[in-house]
Protein backbone atom coordinates (compact mmCIF):
# COMPACT_ATOMS: atom_id res chain seq x y z
CA UNK A 1 0.00 0.00 0.00
CA UNK A 2 1.31 3.42 -0.93
CA UNK A 3 1.73 5.95 1.84
CA UNK A 4 1.49 9.66 1.20
CA UNK A 5 4.42 11.73 2.36
CA UNK A 6 3.69 14.59 4.67
CA UNK A 7 4.24 17.70 2.58
CA UNK A 8 3.42 21.32 2.81
CA UNK A 9 -0.26 22.20 3.00
CA UNK A 10 -2.00 22.62 -0.32
CA UNK A 11 -5.23 24.52 -0.46
CA UNK A 12 -8.16 22.77 -2.07
CA UNK A 13 -9.12 25.93 -3.94
CA UNK A 14 -6.17 28.07 -4.98
CA UNK A 15 -6.46 31.80 -4.76
CA UNK A 16 -6.95 33.69 -7.97
CA UNK A 17 -5.82 37.15 -8.82
CA UNK A 18 -7.91 39.73 -10.64
CA UNK A 19 -6.74 38.60 -14.04
CA UNK A 20 -6.45 34.89 -13.31
CA UNK A 21 -8.73 32.31 -14.77
CA UNK A 22 -9.54 29.26 -12.73
CA UNK A 23 -7.83 26.27 -14.33
CA UNK A 24 -10.16 23.67 -15.76
CA UNK A 25 -10.54 20.41 -13.97
CA UNK A 26 -8.38 18.07 -16.03
CA UNK A 27 -6.53 14.82 -15.51
CA UNK A 28 -3.13 14.78 -13.83
CA UNK A 29 -1.50 14.25 -17.21
CA UNK A 30 -3.11 17.35 -18.71
CA UNK A 31 -2.32 19.36 -15.59
CA UNK A 32 1.37 18.51 -15.86
CA UNK A 33 1.35 19.37 -19.56
CA UNK A 34 -0.28 22.70 -18.73
CA UNK A 35 2.50 23.46 -16.24
CA UNK A 36 5.17 22.56 -18.82
CA UNK A 37 3.55 24.95 -21.29
CA UNK A 38 3.82 27.73 -18.70
CA UNK A 39 7.43 27.06 -17.65
CA UNK A 40 8.76 26.49 -21.17
CA UNK A 41 8.00 23.74 -23.66
CA UNK A 42 11.54 23.48 -24.98
CA UNK A 43 13.68 25.98 -23.18
CA UNK A 44 17.26 25.99 -21.98
CA UNK A 45 16.58 23.37 -19.33
CA UNK A 46 15.18 20.90 -21.88
CA UNK A 47 18.07 21.57 -24.27
CA UNK A 48 20.61 20.85 -21.54
CA UNK A 49 18.63 17.76 -20.54
CA UNK A 50 18.70 16.55 -24.13
CA UNK A 51 22.44 17.05 -24.42
CA UNK A 52 22.95 14.95 -21.30
CA UNK A 53 20.66 12.20 -22.55
CA UNK A 54 22.53 11.97 -25.84
CA UNK A 55 25.09 9.86 -23.96
CA UNK A 56 22.85 6.84 -23.20
CA UNK A 57 21.19 7.10 -26.63
CA UNK A 58 24.56 7.04 -28.39
CA UNK A 59 25.80 4.23 -26.16
CA UNK A 60 22.73 2.12 -26.88
CA UNK A 61 23.20 2.66 -30.62
CA UNK A 62 26.79 1.48 -30.29
CA UNK A 63 26.11 -1.55 -28.16
CA UNK A 64 23.04 -2.92 -29.93
CA UNK A 65 24.86 -3.71 -33.19
CA UNK A 66 28.57 -3.56 -32.32
CA UNK A 67 28.67 -7.31 -32.97
CA UNK A 68 28.42 -6.54 -36.71
CA UNK A 69 32.08 -5.52 -36.44
CA UNK A 70 33.38 -7.57 -33.50
CA UNK A 71 31.90 -10.82 -34.83
CA UNK A 72 32.18 -9.98 -38.51
CA UNK A 73 33.44 -12.45 -41.07
CA UNK A 74 36.80 -11.57 -42.60
CA UNK A 75 37.50 -12.57 -46.24
CA UNK A 76 39.72 -15.64 -46.25
CA UNK A 77 40.86 -18.55 -48.38
CA UNK A 78 42.63 -21.82 -47.89
CA UNK A 79 46.34 -21.75 -47.18
CA UNK A 80 47.87 -23.74 -50.06
CA UNK A 81 50.77 -25.71 -48.58
CA UNK A 82 52.58 -26.20 -51.89
CA UNK A 83 52.40 -22.53 -52.86
CA UNK A 84 51.84 -20.24 -49.89
CA UNK A 85 54.71 -18.98 -47.81
CA UNK A 86 55.01 -16.67 -44.86
CA UNK A 87 55.09 -13.63 -47.15
CA UNK A 88 52.32 -14.64 -49.55
CA UNK A 89 49.24 -12.49 -49.84
CA UNK A 90 45.52 -13.11 -50.14
CA UNK A 91 45.66 -12.52 -53.91
CA UNK A 92 48.26 -14.64 -55.70
CA UNK A 93 48.58 -15.86 -59.33
CA UNK A 94 48.59 -19.54 -58.31
CA UNK A 95 45.03 -19.26 -57.00
CA UNK A 96 43.79 -19.73 -60.58
CA UNK A 97 44.70 -23.42 -60.41
CA UNK A 98 44.60 -24.08 -56.65
CA UNK A 99 41.39 -22.41 -55.46
CA UNK A 100 37.89 -22.48 -56.99
CA UNK A 101 35.79 -19.35 -57.35
CA UNK A 102 32.30 -18.68 -56.03
CA UNK A 103 30.24 -15.70 -57.16
CA UNK A 104 33.36 -14.04 -58.51
CA UNK A 105 35.34 -14.44 -55.27
CA UNK A 106 37.80 -17.07 -54.11
CA UNK A 107 36.15 -19.91 -52.23
CA UNK A 108 36.69 -19.48 -48.50
CA UNK A 109 36.55 -23.08 -47.39
CA UNK A 110 37.62 -25.22 -50.36
CA UNK A 111 40.68 -25.80 -52.52
CA UNK A 112 41.55 -28.10 -55.40
CA UNK A 113 42.97 -31.45 -54.33
CA UNK A 114 46.57 -32.37 -55.06
CA UNK A 115 46.69 -35.04 -57.77
CA UNK A 116 47.27 -38.53 -56.39
CA UNK A 117 48.83 -39.90 -59.61
CA UNK A 118 51.79 -37.55 -59.66
CA UNK A 119 55.21 -38.93 -60.47
CA UNK A 120 57.75 -37.39 -58.16
CA UNK A 121 57.29 -34.62 -55.62
CA UNK A 122 54.31 -32.27 -56.17
CA UNK A 123 55.08 -28.60 -56.73
CA UNK A 124 53.20 -25.33 -57.18
CA UNK A 125 52.11 -25.70 -60.80
CA UNK A 126 48.97 -26.50 -62.75
CA UNK A 127 49.81 -30.17 -63.24
CA UNK A 128 49.93 -30.81 -59.48
CA UNK A 129 46.26 -29.98 -58.83
CA UNK A 130 43.07 -31.75 -59.87
CA UNK A 131 40.56 -28.99 -60.72
CA UNK A 132 37.78 -31.57 -60.82
CA UNK A 133 38.11 -32.46 -57.14
CA UNK A 134 37.53 -30.03 -54.28
CA UNK A 135 38.58 -30.65 -50.68
CA UNK A 136 38.22 -28.66 -47.43
CA UNK A 137 41.05 -26.48 -46.20
CA UNK A 138 43.58 -28.56 -44.28
CA UNK A 139 46.41 -26.11 -43.56
CA UNK A 140 44.78 -23.00 -42.15
CA UNK A 141 43.72 -19.84 -43.93
CA UNK A 142 45.04 -16.69 -45.56
CA UNK A 143 43.14 -13.55 -44.59
CA UNK A 144 42.00 -10.91 -47.05
CA UNK A 145 42.54 -7.92 -44.75
CA UNK A 146 44.30 -6.85 -41.60
CA UNK A 147 41.02 -6.62 -39.69
CA UNK A 148 40.97 -8.47 -36.38
CA UNK A 149 37.66 -9.91 -35.20
CA UNK A 150 36.76 -12.81 -32.95
CA UNK A 151 36.74 -14.91 -36.14
CA UNK A 152 40.44 -14.32 -36.78
CA UNK A 153 41.47 -14.47 -33.13
CA UNK A 154 39.44 -17.51 -32.06
CA UNK A 155 39.77 -19.35 -35.39
CA UNK A 156 36.08 -19.28 -36.33
CA UNK A 157 35.93 -20.23 -40.01
CA UNK A 158 33.92 -22.44 -42.33
CA UNK A 159 32.34 -25.26 -40.28
CA UNK A 160 32.31 -23.01 -37.20
CA UNK A 161 30.72 -20.07 -39.02
CA UNK A 162 27.50 -20.53 -37.03
CA UNK A 163 29.32 -19.23 -33.97
CA UNK A 164 29.50 -15.76 -35.53
CA UNK A 165 25.76 -15.73 -36.20
CA UNK A 166 25.15 -16.92 -32.64
CA UNK A 167 26.65 -13.68 -31.29
CA UNK A 168 23.88 -11.65 -32.93
CA UNK A 169 21.24 -14.11 -31.74
CA UNK A 170 22.46 -13.91 -28.15
CA UNK A 171 22.61 -10.11 -28.41
CA UNK A 172 18.94 -9.95 -29.43
CA UNK A 173 17.88 -12.45 -26.77
CA UNK A 174 19.61 -10.24 -24.22
CA UNK A 175 17.60 -7.26 -25.47
CA UNK A 176 14.31 -9.14 -25.22
CA UNK A 177 15.19 -10.04 -21.63
CA UNK A 178 16.69 -6.69 -20.64
CA UNK A 179 14.08 -4.25 -21.95
CA UNK A 180 11.07 -5.57 -19.96
CA UNK A 181 13.30 -6.21 -16.95
CA UNK A 182 14.65 -2.67 -17.16
CA UNK A 183 11.11 -1.29 -17.41
CA UNK A 184 10.06 -3.12 -14.26
CA UNK A 185 13.12 -1.96 -12.33
CA UNK A 186 12.69 1.62 -13.58
CA UNK A 187 9.11 1.63 -12.26
CA UNK A 188 10.30 0.29 -8.94
CA UNK A 189 13.53 2.20 -8.32
CA UNK A 190 13.31 5.22 -10.60
CA UNK A 191 14.31 6.13 -14.15
CA UNK A 192 17.42 8.04 -13.15
CA UNK A 193 18.78 5.22 -10.97
CA UNK A 194 18.25 2.62 -13.70
CA UNK A 195 19.83 4.87 -16.33
CA UNK A 196 22.97 5.36 -14.24
CA UNK A 197 23.18 1.71 -13.19
CA UNK A 198 22.59 0.43 -16.73
CA UNK A 199 25.23 2.71 -18.21
CA UNK A 200 27.89 1.77 -15.66
CA UNK A 201 27.16 -1.98 -15.72
CA UNK A 202 27.05 -2.02 -19.50
CA UNK A 203 30.42 -0.28 -19.59
CA UNK A 204 31.90 -2.89 -17.26
CA UNK A 205 30.44 -5.74 -19.33
CA UNK A 206 31.77 -4.29 -22.58
CA UNK A 207 35.24 -3.62 -21.23
CA UNK A 208 35.34 -7.13 -19.76
CA UNK A 209 34.29 -8.52 -23.16
CA UNK A 210 37.22 -6.74 -24.78
CA UNK A 211 39.48 -8.95 -22.61
CA UNK A 212 37.61 -12.20 -23.29
CA UNK A 213 40.16 -15.04 -23.62
CA UNK A 214 37.91 -17.35 -25.67
CA UNK A 215 34.63 -17.53 -27.56
CA UNK A 216 32.18 -18.66 -24.89
CA UNK A 217 33.25 -16.05 -22.35
CA UNK A 218 32.80 -13.44 -25.10
CA UNK A 219 29.32 -14.81 -25.81
CA UNK A 220 28.31 -14.75 -22.13
CA UNK A 221 29.45 -11.15 -21.73
CA UNK A 222 27.59 -10.17 -24.91
CA UNK A 223 24.38 -11.48 -23.37
CA UNK A 224 25.06 -9.80 -20.02
CA UNK A 225 25.82 -6.50 -21.73
CA UNK A 226 22.44 -6.46 -23.48
CA UNK A 227 20.53 -7.54 -20.37
CA UNK A 228 21.87 -4.61 -18.36
CA UNK A 229 22.26 -2.07 -21.17
CA UNK A 230 19.32 -2.52 -23.53
CA UNK A 231 17.11 -0.32 -21.33
CA UNK A 232 19.31 2.74 -21.96
CA UNK A 233 17.40 3.97 -25.01
CA UNK A 234 13.79 3.60 -23.76
CA UNK A 235 14.65 5.09 -20.37
CA UNK A 236 16.53 8.03 -21.88
CA UNK A 237 13.72 8.54 -24.39
CA UNK A 238 11.13 8.82 -21.61
CA UNK A 239 13.24 11.21 -19.55
CA UNK A 240 13.95 13.39 -22.59
CA UNK A 241 10.38 13.66 -23.86
CA UNK A 242 8.66 13.91 -20.46
CA UNK A 243 9.55 17.54 -19.78
CA UNK A 244 8.97 18.69 -23.36
CA UNK A 245 5.70 20.48 -24.09
CA UNK A 246 3.02 18.85 -26.28
CA UNK A 247 3.77 21.21 -29.17
CA UNK A 248 7.35 19.98 -29.54
CA UNK A 249 7.11 16.28 -28.66
CA UNK A 250 7.04 14.96 -32.23
CA UNK A 251 10.09 17.04 -33.09
CA UNK A 252 11.77 15.95 -29.85
CA UNK A 253 11.24 12.28 -30.70
CA UNK A 254 12.63 12.90 -34.19
CA UNK A 255 15.77 14.49 -32.75
CA UNK A 256 16.31 11.45 -30.52
CA UNK A 257 15.98 9.07 -33.46
CA UNK A 258 18.34 11.16 -35.56
CA UNK A 259 20.85 11.05 -32.72
CA UNK A 260 20.58 7.26 -32.72
CA UNK A 261 21.18 7.12 -36.48
CA UNK A 262 24.12 9.51 -36.32
CA UNK A 263 25.63 7.39 -33.55
CA UNK A 264 25.55 4.36 -35.83
CA UNK A 265 27.23 6.40 -38.56
CA UNK A 266 29.89 7.42 -36.04
CA UNK A 267 30.40 3.78 -35.06
CA UNK A 268 30.98 2.92 -38.73
CA UNK A 269 33.70 5.57 -38.88
CA UNK A 270 35.31 4.31 -35.68
CA UNK A 271 35.30 0.74 -36.98
CA UNK A 272 36.86 1.91 -40.24
CA UNK A 273 39.96 3.17 -38.45
CA UNK A 274 40.12 0.77 -35.49
CA UNK A 275 40.44 -2.66 -37.09
CA UNK A 276 41.18 -4.53 -33.85
CA UNK A 277 37.96 -5.66 -32.13
CA UNK A 278 39.45 -5.38 -28.64
CA UNK A 279 40.53 -1.75 -29.11
CA UNK A 280 37.22 -1.03 -30.85
CA UNK A 281 35.20 -2.24 -27.84
CA UNK A 282 37.31 -0.28 -25.37
CA UNK A 283 36.80 2.94 -27.33
CA UNK A 284 33.03 2.35 -27.50
CA UNK A 285 32.48 1.36 -23.87
CA UNK A 286 34.79 3.65 -21.91
CA UNK A 287 32.61 6.79 -22.41
CA UNK A 288 29.68 5.00 -20.73
CA UNK A 289 31.42 5.55 -17.40
CA UNK A 290 30.32 9.20 -17.76
CA UNK A 291 26.84 8.09 -16.69
CA UNK A 292 28.12 8.74 -13.16
CA UNK A 293 27.69 12.49 -13.70
CA UNK A 294 23.94 11.94 -14.07
CA UNK A 295 23.76 11.47 -10.31
CA UNK A 296 24.34 15.21 -9.90
CA UNK A 297 23.06 16.71 -13.14
CA UNK A 298 20.05 14.71 -14.31
CA UNK A 299 16.64 15.24 -12.65
CA UNK A 300 14.45 12.27 -11.78
CA UNK A 301 11.25 11.71 -13.73
CA UNK A 302 8.51 14.02 -12.40
CA UNK A 303 5.81 11.47 -13.18
CA UNK A 304 7.69 8.74 -11.34
CA UNK A 305 8.20 11.01 -8.33
CA UNK A 306 4.48 11.76 -8.20
CA UNK A 307 3.62 8.06 -8.45
CA UNK A 308 5.87 7.41 -5.45
CA UNK A 309 4.32 10.24 -3.37
CA UNK A 310 7.57 12.21 -3.58
CA UNK A 311 5.72 15.46 -4.15
CA UNK A 312 8.35 17.79 -2.73
CA UNK A 313 11.01 16.44 -5.11
CA UNK A 314 8.62 16.76 -8.05
CA UNK A 315 7.89 20.39 -7.11
CA UNK A 316 11.61 21.09 -6.77
CA UNK A 317 12.25 19.74 -10.28
CA UNK A 318 9.45 21.82 -11.82
CA UNK A 319 10.66 24.96 -10.02
CA UNK A 320 14.17 24.31 -11.28
CA UNK A 321 12.88 24.00 -14.86
CA UNK A 322 11.02 27.30 -14.49
CA UNK A 323 14.07 29.01 -13.02
CA UNK A 324 16.47 27.86 -15.76
CA UNK A 325 13.95 28.75 -18.48
CA UNK A 326 13.32 32.12 -16.77
CA UNK A 327 9.60 31.49 -16.55
CA UNK A 328 7.07 31.86 -13.74
CA UNK A 329 5.63 28.69 -12.24
CA UNK A 330 1.88 29.17 -11.55
CA UNK A 331 1.34 28.06 -7.97
CA UNK A 332 -2.37 27.37 -8.48
CA UNK A 333 -1.55 24.90 -11.27
CA UNK A 334 1.11 23.26 -9.14
CA UNK A 335 -1.34 22.94 -6.25
CA UNK A 336 -3.96 21.43 -8.55
CA UNK A 337 -1.42 18.88 -9.79
CA UNK A 338 -0.50 17.83 -6.25
CA UNK A 339 -4.15 17.51 -5.22
CA UNK A 340 -4.96 15.43 -8.28
CA UNK A 341 -2.00 13.18 -7.59
CA UNK A 342 -3.04 12.70 -3.96
CA UNK A 343 -6.55 11.72 -4.99
CA UNK A 344 -5.14 9.20 -7.43
CA UNK A 345 -2.82 7.69 -4.82
CA UNK A 346 -5.64 7.57 -2.28
CA UNK A 347 -7.79 5.61 -4.72
CA UNK A 348 -4.89 3.24 -5.32
CA UNK A 349 -4.34 2.81 -1.58
CA UNK A 350 -8.03 2.03 -1.07
CA UNK A 351 -7.65 -1.06 -3.27
CA UNK A 352 -4.38 -2.03 -1.65
CA UNK A 353 -2.49 -0.97 -4.76
CA UNK A 354 -3.00 -4.42 -6.27
CA UNK A 355 -4.99 -5.43 -9.31
CA UNK A 356 -5.75 -8.86 -10.70
CA UNK A 357 -4.29 -9.92 -14.03
CA UNK A 358 -7.81 -9.88 -15.47
CA UNK A 359 -8.33 -6.25 -14.43
CA UNK A 360 -5.00 -5.22 -15.89
CA UNK A 361 -5.66 -7.06 -19.15
CA UNK A 362 -9.13 -5.58 -19.50
CA UNK A 363 -7.72 -2.09 -19.03
CA UNK A 364 -4.50 -2.36 -21.02
CA UNK A 365 -4.46 -5.79 -22.65
CA UNK A 366 -5.38 -4.82 -26.20
CA UNK A 367 -3.12 -1.78 -26.20
CA UNK A 368 -0.17 -3.68 -24.72
CA UNK A 369 -0.58 -6.57 -27.17
CA UNK A 370 -0.68 -4.24 -30.17
CA UNK A 371 2.32 -2.24 -28.93
CA UNK A 372 4.34 -5.42 -28.39
CA UNK A 373 3.43 -6.68 -31.87
CA UNK A 374 4.37 -3.38 -33.53
CA UNK A 375 7.62 -3.15 -31.56
CA UNK A 376 8.54 -6.75 -32.35
CA UNK A 377 7.91 -6.47 -36.09
CA UNK A 378 9.59 -3.08 -36.40
CA UNK A 379 12.60 -4.38 -34.48
CA UNK A 380 12.98 -7.31 -36.87
CA UNK A 381 12.80 -4.95 -39.85
CA UNK A 382 15.24 -2.51 -38.27
CA UNK A 383 17.79 -5.15 -37.32
CA UNK A 384 17.47 -6.87 -40.68
CA UNK A 385 18.17 -3.68 -42.60
CA UNK A 386 21.00 -2.69 -40.27
CA UNK A 387 22.70 -6.07 -40.54
CA UNK A 388 22.36 -6.18 -44.34
CA UNK A 389 23.58 -2.61 -44.77
CA UNK A 390 27.02 -4.08 -45.45
CA UNK A 391 25.74 -5.10 -48.89
CA UNK A 392 25.05 -1.50 -49.90
CA UNK A 393 28.67 -1.05 -50.94
CA UNK A 394 31.83 -3.06 -51.27
CA UNK A 395 32.81 -2.48 -47.64
CA UNK A 396 30.66 -3.36 -44.67
CA UNK A 397 32.10 -0.32 -42.89
CA UNK A 398 30.99 2.08 -45.63
CA UNK A 399 27.65 0.30 -45.92
CA UNK A 400 26.89 0.64 -42.22
CA UNK A 401 27.98 4.26 -42.32
CA UNK A 402 25.72 5.03 -45.29
CA UNK A 403 22.68 3.22 -43.84
CA UNK A 404 22.61 5.49 -40.80
CA UNK A 405 22.08 8.54 -43.02
CA UNK A 406 18.83 7.38 -44.59
CA UNK A 407 15.76 9.61 -43.95
CA UNK A 408 14.30 8.89 -40.58
CA UNK A 409 10.77 7.50 -40.44
CA UNK A 410 9.79 10.15 -37.94
CA UNK A 411 10.15 12.82 -40.63
CA UNK A 412 7.47 11.09 -42.67
CA UNK A 413 5.41 10.72 -39.52
CA UNK A 414 5.67 14.47 -39.01
CA UNK A 415 4.95 15.41 -42.61
CA UNK A 416 1.86 13.24 -43.03
CA UNK A 417 -0.09 15.14 -40.37
CA UNK A 418 -3.13 17.07 -41.54
CA UNK A 419 -4.12 20.40 -39.93
CA UNK A 420 -6.55 18.51 -37.70
CA UNK A 421 -3.82 16.20 -36.42
CA UNK A 422 -5.08 13.17 -38.33
CA UNK A 423 -2.60 11.09 -40.25
CA UNK A 424 -2.64 9.68 -43.74
CA UNK A 425 -2.93 6.02 -42.87
CA UNK A 426 -1.32 4.44 -45.96
CA UNK A 427 1.75 6.68 -45.77
CA UNK A 428 2.00 6.28 -42.01
CA UNK A 429 1.84 2.49 -42.22
CA UNK A 430 4.10 2.03 -45.21
CA UNK A 431 6.85 4.60 -44.76
CA UNK A 432 8.15 4.66 -41.16
CA UNK A 433 9.10 0.97 -40.73
CA UNK A 434 11.61 0.74 -43.59
CA UNK A 435 12.97 4.22 -42.98
CA UNK A 436 13.39 3.93 -39.25
CA UNK A 437 14.78 0.45 -39.75
CA UNK A 438 17.72 1.85 -41.63
CA UNK A 439 19.26 3.22 -38.46
CA UNK A 440 18.65 0.16 -36.32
Amino acid sequence: MLKLNQTEAVSEKPKSGPGDIDPPKTSEENQLDAIIVEIGQFGRFQVFNYLLLCLPIICNAFYSISYVFTAGDVPHRCNITLCDGLDSRYEEPFLNFTTPQRHGNWAQCQQYAVRSDLVGEPSCNVSSFDVGQRVPCDAGYKLGSGEKTIATEFGIFCADQWKLSMVGTVNNIGQFVGIPLGGYLADRYGRKFILVASGILSSFAGLARSHAPEYYSFLSLEFLDMVVGSTLFPTAFLLAVELVGPKHRVLAATVISLTYGLAEALMGLVAKYLRDWRVFLRVLYTPALLHLIFICLLPESVRWLLSQSKEMEAQTTLRRVAQVNRKALPEHQLNALILSNRRLLTQSSATGGHYSFRQIFQALGCRTTLCCFVWFTHTLIALGLSLHSAKLSGSKLDGSYAAAWYPDGHHTHELDRTPTGAQLLPVHLCSPPPCSGCHG
